[in-house]
């Protein structure tokens, strides 16, 4: 199959669709704290009666919308793996990852360093090794954009960071070195990636041209791939690193069940940038995620007709697991706080617990800015990155840093963009008020149109979030609405936006006076058959003359659960007109995602 079937539009929908899931859960989270209010209603207001049986529904409520979202999420997972799906983007990940390896390794090693173009950079302005790497990939990207070679100032006394490079990875270059660039005038310092000027056209969040239309159609975060192979390519680690590496990666890897990675950042980390969270707060997520995968193996063990696929990593093992329904629980845990490898087994008992107390000692301020210090911090990283799930805080360098390299995993992982969650901030790759985002779902209480620009200052995790908005675009309104004899005036003139079909003369001859005639007759099975042909209906399925038109559909072979709309008889209330076609405009509002899921289905079915 080739990698051009996978249409932008057709991944775009899913990956949105799976985002909405998350924005669902944020709603139920709002659902559990007015629970947790209702509990304490004063019981002068409400009696004891109606207050326990508001409770029992919303109990029941978040329980069947929990369980709907759910396997919605697993569902729409398994949409982006049929018919080889899966297996193409991986294919095509890999391919990019080769090209865009290959070229920076031909770029980083020119035939003549005398006469090749460099870009420097000296470590002065030391910080933590998140924040290097991260200071490199910037680095290694400007080189890259400008066909220039990177090199690194010869290090100076304390610093650790080149020092630990030089030691322990791989050179940047095997042929060129900063002598080669000493006193060139036309050499480019790369700049603190803390004071690039704003306008800085191209960086982040920008692809190299010739993979950008792959890219798009392949991965959802294109710039979290790019920034994962540029820091794959920093860290090749020598062959004594690469060996402790691949001790703890055997440690939690060759059991074959899946692993949620949890970073959790206190220390410094409290005092500037971030604030604190409970162990409960991560170990949420890490619920949610094995939830899921129990769900996964209970649908996949039922459905026979699915278990011939070919799925990702994940539900391949677990489905190899016959002898259990329940997938194995354990996390991978990094952290600078050595008590949470206390907390977390005495507190989750029912979950197997990798990684090293030691080197959460040595992640302690007195002790970090050592070679030792730094390996052991590496290896968190690299293990991190090889879990199945992260859980983590994103205002950590450490945690992105892992996330970016899990994007490298293309054989088993495919596009991992959604494979996290981050308790505080979103992914900002150190440039947080460069991120921009366009409005799909417009706000007209704090007027946000479709198509505004914004950036998010503060994310709440509870589906709001603070932004600035950077453009506007024009407010297009749409109102909506449905039959008595007077709907032929009312509806032009209540809703000039819509053009109206139909005859006055035919509602004219439907009146108890005329009813029972042939030519009365003739009128409505005119506007029965006109009904069956249109693309949606509002009615009330009351009248026996629109149940004949959904028979007439069946018999067409359409489906009639996304054609039709049957509410209570709207013409018996006050304002019969306005709320018909009201329920339009809802409908169409709550549904739309829904319907653009349901051609997906068909476009991939067929």
């Amino acid at each position: 199959m080739d990698v051009d079937r996978i249409g932008i539009s057709h991944e775009s929908l899913r990956r949105r669709a799976l985002n909405y899931i998350d924005e669902a859960r944020y709603t139920l989270k709002n659902l559990r704290n007015i629970f947790t209010q209702l509990k304490k209603v004063n019981q002068k207001e409400l009696d004891t009666e109606t207050v326990s049986s508001i409770q029992a529904s919303l109990v029941r409520y978040r329980q069947n919308i929990e369980e709907t979202i759910l396997h919605l999420q697993l569902i729409l997972n398994k949409l982006g793996e049929l018919d080889e799906f899966s297996q193409i983007r991986k294919n095509g990940l890999n391919r990019l990852s080769q090209r865009l390896q290959e070229k920076i390794q031909k770029q980083q090693n020119p035939s003549d360093c005398k006469m090749t173009k460099y870009v420097t950079f000296d470590f002065t302005n030391l910080c933590g090794l998140g924040c290097c790497m991260h200071q490199l990939i910037y680095c290694l990207q400007l080189a890259l954009e400008n066909e220039r070679v990177l090199v690194l100032k010869k290090h100076h006394p304390g610093d650790i960071f080149r020092e630990w490079l030089h030691q322990n990875m791989l050179p940047l270059s095997d042929k060129c070195s900063y002598l080669d660039s000493d006193k060139r005038s036309d050499s480019i310092n790369c700049p603190w990636i803390v004071k690039v000027h704003k306008e800085h056209n191209w960086l982040p969040h920008v692809l190299p041209i010739d993979m950008n239309k792959e890219l798009l159609r392949l991965h959802e975060a294109p710039f979290v791939w790019f920034a994962g192979q540029l820091a794959a390519y920093i860290l090749r680690p020598k062959p004594h690193l690469a060996q402790l590496i691949n001790v703890t990666l055997k440690s939690f890897k060759t059991s074959g069940d899946p692993v949620v990675g949890v970073h959790i950042r206190r220390t410094d980390k409290l005092i500037w940038e971030a604030q604190f969270h409970n162990l409960s707060e991560y170990m949420e997520h890490v619920d949610n995620f094995f939830d899921l995968e129990s769900d996964n193996l209970l649908t996949m063990l039922r459905r026979h007709d699915m278990n011939g696929e070919r799925f990702g990593s994940v539900s391949e093992r677990i489905i190899r697991r016959n002898n259990s329904f329940q997938a194995k629980r354990s996390v991978y845990l990094s952290t600078d706080d050595p008590n949470i490898f206390t907390q977390l087994p005495y507190s989750y008992p029912n979950y197997t617990v990798y990684g090293s107390p030691g080197r959460s000692q040595s992640a302690n301020l007195n002790m970090r800015m050592s070679v030792n210090s730094m390996n052991n911090a590496i290896i968190d990283i690299i293990a991190l990155s090889m879990t199945d799930f992260l859980v983590c805080t994103f205002s950590s360098n450490v945690c992105r840093l892992a996330y970016e390299l899990m994007q490298t995993r293309h054989v088993d992982l495919g596009d991992a963009t959604q494979l996290f969650h981050s308790i505080d901030k979103l992914y900002h790759e150190e440039d947080y008020s460069r991120m921009k985002f366009d409005v799909i779902i417009p706000d007209m209480k704090v007027n946000l149109k479709y198509g505004d620009v914004v950036e998010i200052t503060q994310t709440y995790w509870n589906g709001s979030v603070l932004v600035k908005l950077v453009q506007s675009n024009e407010d297009i309104h749409h109102k909506n609405q449905k039959d008595d004899p007077n709907i032929f005036t009312q509806l032009p003139y209540s809703y000039p936006n819509y053009t109206v079909y139909g005859s006055p003369g035919r509602s004219q001859s439907a009146n108890l006076n005329m009813r029972m005639s042939v030519n009365s007759m003739n009128n409505a099975i005119i506007d029965i058959i006109a009904l069956s042909m249109t693309d949606f209906l509002v009615c009330t399925f009351s009248s026996n003359i629109l149940r004949n038109h959904v028979m007439v559909r069946v018999g067409g072979g359409w489906d009639t659960l996304s054609h039709f709309l049957s509410k209570y008889d709207e013409c018996r209330k006050i304002n019969p007109c306005k709320n018909a076609f009201n329920s339009v405009l809802k409908f169409c509002k709550a549904l739309l995602v829904g319907i653009k899921l349901f051609y997906i289905s068909y476009v991939i079915r067929s």
